[in-house]
């Protein structure tokens, strides 16, 4: 049975291999013409990933997530990032927006169906990825502002908890190890950099 416990494992299958792209490509918006980070680290495009597999079977393209990462530790990441305003104001008050939910929980799983299809091989099912996969959505903090507010007010004298934003806490609790709602600065710090160091850990 095989193991990925890095890119270069997850490069040797064929479907992953050929699709090798920059992380900052996975980050592209075309509506608004930005890219969410300049970083040149080597992923998997996942978006590639599903049109390579739909494709083979002759069936209309699943959602999915933007990027697919193994990190030098053997650590599973999805990545998915979001330029677009998240928030709307009903009855002056700000909820997430509706269509944002059901787009992510479609994306989410779809995603996870297709991993577990193309790594069967390796006895991949949910309760793997409970153990071993992270998701993180990047959005933009510019376009949603009120988030930061928050974020640091219910972080108060809680820095070491990671607060999980947009309603995903359950996506931990069902699909994933962690879950990380970050801005595009936060990313970068907290992954970007350290992968693309030497070691390449966190």
């Amino acid at each position: 049975m095989m193991i990925i416990k890095n890119m270069d494992d997850a490069k040797k299958i064929e479907i992953f291999g050929n699709n090798i792209v920059t992380l900052e490509k996975t980050s592209y918006d075309k509506e608004h013409d930005e890219y969410m980070t300049e970083s040149q680290l080597k992923v998997i495009s996942f978006d590639c990933v599903k049109e390579e597999y739909a494709k083979a079977l002759s069936v209309t393209q699943p959602s999915s997530s933007g990027a697919f990462f193994v990190n030098r530790e053997g650590k599973m990441f999805l990545i998915e990032f979001k330029n677009g305003k998240i928030i709307e104001v009903v009855k002056g008050r700000e909820k997430v927006k509706k269509e944002f939910t059901k787009q992510m929980r479609l994306k989410i799983g779809e995603s996870l169906l297709l991993l577990t299809d193309i790594l069967s091989d390796m006895s991949f099912n949910i309760s793997y990825t409970r153990k071993y996969v992270n998701y993180i959505l990047v959005y933009n903090e510019d376009k949603n502002p009120s988030l930061t507010k928050i974020k640091k007010s219910l972080l108060s004298g809680k820095a070491k908890e990671e607060y999980i934003r947009f309603g995903f806490e359950s996506f931990k609790i069902l699909y994933f190890k962690n879950v990380f709602t970050l801005t595009e600065s936060e990313f970068e710090e907290k992954f970007v950099q350290k992968w693309e160091k030497p070691s390449g850990g966190s």
